[in-house]
């Protein structure tokens, strides 16, 4: 009997994992969408934690700091692309064991999101490169050298800003800024 409740107990955590998953995936549903609509940047990123957990559940801590925030006029699913591009960078860049940090804020008319990692850094004569086609410091055959071009034609697509600090061994710290209309 004890062996049933086992197998039974797996199911009901692998019926719940596709839940959550289906959920998300719901969120990426308008990638292609030509049409701004108003959308919450905290379900953005919920949703996107929940299809890049099996990434980073065994050796890596989210810490969460998600701000009261007014929905905003945007493309949600490109925002979503973009967020997908920052964590996985940021879960790509952690050796072993660390941590990646997500807060959101308002400041004056703006709407932030700061997604910082405990990684490896990105060497200060470099930062001025990350955000051209095909730049990578991933090996060969492991990164297109795409992800944060694309990443910073969304941001300014939505008239905003995206920004990034680092330190070789210390991290890396991308801001968004977006603006609120």
């Amino acid at each position: 009997m004890q062996e049933t409740d086992v197998i039974f107990q797996h199911l009901d955590d692998c019926v719940e994992r596709i839940i959550e998953i289906v959920k998300s995936v719901d969120s990426f549903s308008h990638v292609a969408s030509n049409e701004m609509s108003f959308a919450d940047i905290n379900e953005g990123l919920e949703s996107t934690l929940v299809l890049l957990k099996n990434q980073y559940k065994y050796n890596i801590e989210i810490v969460k700091e998600l701000g009261n925030l007014p929905d905003i006029k945007c493309f949600p699913g490109k925002l979503n692309q973009v967020f997908v591009n920052l964590i996985t960078n940021a879960i790509q860049s952690i050796k072993d064991r660390g941590t990646i940090w997500i807060k959101t804020y308002k400041e004056e008319n703006f709407v932030k999101v700061s997604i910082k990692d405990s990684g490896i850094g990105i060497p200060e004569n470099k930062l001025s490169e990350i955000f051209d086609s095909f730049y990578t410091t991933k090996p060969v055959g492991e990164g297109t050298g795409l992800g944060l071009a694309i990443s910073k034609n969304i941001i300014d697509e939505h008239n905003g800003s995206i920004e990034v600090y680092s330190k070789l061994n210390v991290g890396t710290e991308f801001i968004i800024t977006l603006p609120m209309l």
